[in-house]
């Protein structure tokens, strides 16, 4: 997790502190990247990959990113 931090931090000034999770073991975790105006990721966890997704671009969206896409797709129960 530090390690993660710290990497993030090196290229972005909006890293969060805390990893993304869930109670809910058949969410699924989106991890979402941008690369305009400069490389950003978020991972999203939601009931499904698309609302975890439409919540990633959402969040992307409102911040200006674009160039955005789908990096990977885990479910919290079975870690595919």
């Amino acid at each position: 997790m530090r390690n993660a931090a710290a990497a993030c931090r090196r290229v972005s000034n909006t890293c969060g502190n805390k990893p993304a999770s869930t109670d809910v073991m058949s969410h699924t975790f989106v991890t979402m990247c941008c690369t305009t105006p400069k490389a950003g990721c978020v991972v999203i966890p939601n009931a499904s990959a698309a609302a975890a997704e439409r919540r990633a671009r959402e969040i992307f969206a409102n911040a200006g990113y674009s160039s955005c896409g789908v990096t990977r797709r885990v479910n919290a129960g079975t870690g595919r």
